[in-house]
């Protein structure tokens, strides 16, 4: 009888644990070098979350990168909508040090983050964080 108790206990601890993961991903980030054309660095899969803020950093030493979002409401479509919003504008220059923040109102199925050096032949370095969570 003791032994079908705790078996039971075991699967209740990992139902709870799984719901947990599936409802928030979050300390995710990418750090990386960006070329002179538009590069992908972040394709987002919106469809399941609700709420996603993303940070965009240039730490790079001395040179500014350019960054654009694009918003998609078909995950496999090829309508593709620069996002905008009160405080990020459709393309977007970082300087060093300068963070650029997301915070989506709009529903999209994905969501592409793209970056580029402002100045070709001078590479910037960018950093991109993430977290998003389903309604609760």
């Amino acid at each position: 009888m003791k032994k079908v108790y705790i078996l039971l206990m075991v699967v209740l601890l990992s139902t709870t644990t799984l719901f947990c993961e599936i409802n928030w991903l979050e300390d995710q980030k990418l750090t990386t070098e960006t070329t002179n054309a538009y590069v992908t660095y972040l394709t987002l899969d919106m469809r399941q979350w609700q709420h996603v803020s993303v940070l965009i950093k240039n730490v790079d030493a001395a040179n500014s990168i350019t960054v654009q979002v694009l918003g998609y409401t078909n995950f496999d479509g090829d309508i593709a909508n620069p996002i905008s919003s009160t405080n990020w504008s459709a393309e977007q220059a970082l300087t060093t040090g300068q963070i650029g923040e997301l915070k989506f109102t709009t529903n999209w199925a994905k969501v592409v983050i793209q970056a580029k050096a402002t100045v070709g032949g001078s590479q910037g370095d960018i950093l991109i964080e993430w977290i998003a969570r389903k309604e609760d």
